[in-house]
Order: structure tokens, then sequence, then C-alpha cells
């Protein structure tokens, strides 16, 4: 019905813009009713591997900056890829609460965490594999820097994050974009943490996508894609190591 012509290229531009419930609305002329796109049946529960075994490992934190007094929540979420599919480890999902001190007891004390198989053998390469990430602008950072100098204070080393300061869509539009790999089985949940409140708190701002609050699944998004770039790191790192062996062998 376009009076011109459009690439897949194009196309694709336009959906992510769009985001994808609109996409179906304008597009496609398809109703997407609220609510419906993330259910317990596409939300489907997994025997998380020990943390050794995962592709990629990241947690990742969102602070919900500029939006206080709207009842937002912060978020931290530890996630693993394997494969095709993304697991949820771990959540925290709180109002209240200090999530700069709580993200680096994460990351410290990773193995204990509520619902975590790990190799004990293993620690000391998941700490080393899994990366910690924080969303936040160029402008935020200098407040964070101050924050987490504040909360080293209290401890014999310092630590931070990374900051994932990427220009990103519009959120709804993420979060949209995590329907396909919920759909297809490939978005799974920590079976061990079915009955914790912060984890049914997640699936719940999932379920209820796109009203209310959202923190939860934008944090799952931004792990997803922190994740991937992890995991298509530690691959390239294991067949650049067998390149040097193969050509010092023949």
């Amino acid at each position: 019905a376009w009076d011109e012509y459009y690439t897949l290229a194009d196309c694709a531009a336009k959906i992510w813009d769009y985001g994808w419930r609109n996409a179906m609305r304008q597009m496609y002329h398809t109703h997407i009713e609220d609510g419906n796109i993330f259910t317990d049946d596409n939300m489907r529960w997994v025997d998380p591997l020990p943390l050794g075994d995962y592709d990629g490992l990241v947690t990742y934190c969102d602070p919900a900056f500029g939006e206080s007094g709207k009842g937002s929540f912060k978020c931290i979420v530890l996630m693993g890829k394997t494969g095709h599919q993304y697991h949820i480890l771990w959540v925290w999902l709180r109002q209240k609460g200090n999530w700069i001190a709580q993200h680096r007891y994460v990351a410290e004390n990773i193995e204990q965490l509520d619902g975590i198989t790990i190799d004990l053998l293993d620690k000391r390469k998941v700490k080393e594999k899994c990366q910690h990430w924080v969303e936040a602008n160029s402008l935020q950072q200098t407040e964070l820097r101050k924050s987490y100098t504040l909360e080293n204070l209290n401890h014999d080393t310092s630590w931070s994050p990374r900051f994932d300061d990427e220009k990103k869509a519009d959120k709804i539009g993420r979060i949209e974009n995590l329907e396909p790999l919920a759909v297809n089985g490939n978005l799974l949940f920590n079976r061990n943490l079915k009955g914790k409140k912060d984890m049914r708190k997640l699936r719940d701002q999932f379920k209820a996508f796109p009203s209310k609050m959202i923190d939860g699944p934008d944090t799952v998004q931004g792990a997803v894609v922190k994740v991937t770039s992890a995991a298509r790191g530690s691959v390239n790192l294991i067949a650049g190591t067998f390149n040097k062996i193969s050509k010092r062998l023949w």
C-alpha cells in the first residue's frame, strides 16, 4: 500500500523505530492486547547450569535515574547465555535499598546467591568471566563515580562496574523485542527462585507490560544485549586460541 519501495533493511529500521507493538498496529493492522505479550506460558522456567558452563555471564544494574517520585524500581539482574538461550539466574528488584552496595555484593559473592549452582573449582574462572554493568549516560557517570567512591570507603578494595552509556531506542520498543525470545523458549527463568519475592515481581512486571512499572523487564533487555556481546567475545577468544595452536601444530 506504500507509494515508495522499501528494502528489507528499511522495513527493519522502521519496525525498530515504531517499536514492535506499534509496528504491528500501524504496519500490519494487527491489534496487540496489552498484558498479553508475556505470559506464564511463554515465560518458562529452567534448571540453571553451573555458572562456569555459560558462554557469557553478566550482572546488569538499572538504577532508574530521573524517575524519582514515580514509584520506580531499582533492578539488578544476573544473566547467563548458553547457545541461543538467555537464563535469568538471579534478580534484585526493589524501590528502596542501597543498590550500589547490593551490586557490589553480587559481584563479590556470586557463588553465594540464592538459586545459583556453581562448581567451587570454577569459582575463580566465573568471577573472571562475569562482566558487571550499570546503565548511566555521560552526565550521570560523574555522580555515580562519587557514589562508588563513598561506598568503597566501607571496603578494603575499590570496585565499580562498567558504564553502559549507549544510546538506546524507546523503552517500550526495546522490551517488546524480547517477545520473540520468550515465545521461542529462549528467555528462561531460574526455577530455584520460583517462590522468591523479587523473581515474582519481575514476572509480574513482564505480564503487566506495557502498563505500570517496567523497570525489571528494561533491565533484562539491557542484560541480554551485554551478555550477547560477552558470549561472542568468549567464542572469538576460543577460536583465536585454536587457530594459534593449529598453526603451531601444522
